[in-house]
């Protein structure tokens, strides 16, 4: 059941990277012997198509794509956190709701080794009333590290440069 999510994300993947490559922006001189690229931009672009002639075209951020295939659904697409309507469940069955990861939330609280930590190895709790599988299986460190730079767009200000600062701190403490 996972091989066809998976095959289908690594083509997704392949697509976007060969999307993002333009001959248009490679110049050849007269006697083709000097190539230079007079403009390279990489930027991947997404493009899904719904049937009925509709398309959807998107531009990713680094991250914004394994955001949206590992932790959107339990996140929210915009890092809202768990879906309200589903909350009052949530609790009735005594566990904890999935945290937002936008100014709401708390992520911005922890450093970034631990929220990389948390994104590749899960987390656990003894009671499991708010377990979090770990990605280590599909995602690497700099994914993590992606995913981690591209919610840090819904934090203030404020939020980004107290959580470079717990970052500096934990790193002073216990290395990297």
């Amino acid at each position: 059941m996972k091989t066809p999510f998976i095959i289908g994300s690594l083509l997704l993947i392949f697509i976007l990277i060969l999307v993002s490559c333009d001959s248009d922006n490679v110049a050849v001189s007269d006697d083709a012997s000097e190539v230079r690229n007079t403009q390279l931009t990489v930027e991947p672009t997404l493009s899904l198509s719904l049937g009925d002639d509709q398309t959807i075209e998107t531009t990713a951020q680094p991250g914004e794509l394994n955001y949206n295939l590992y932790c959107a659904h339990c996140h929210g697409y915009d890092g809202e956190g768990q879906l309200a309507t589903t909350v009052e469940n949530t609790r009735s069955l005594g566990m904890k709701t999935v945290p937002p990861h936008n100014a709401d939330g708390h992520t911005w609280e922890h450093a970034t080794p631990l929220l990389v930590d948390a994104i590749l190895n899960g987390i656990d709790n003894p009671l499991n009333h708010y377990v979090m599988s770990g990605f280590s299986h599909a995602l690497n460190e700099q994914d993590a590290l992606d995913i981690i730079d591209y919610i840090r767009q819904w934090w203030t200000e404020d939020q980004r440069e107290y959580q470079q600062e717990v970052t500096r701190n934990y790193v002073d403490v216990n290395g990297d």
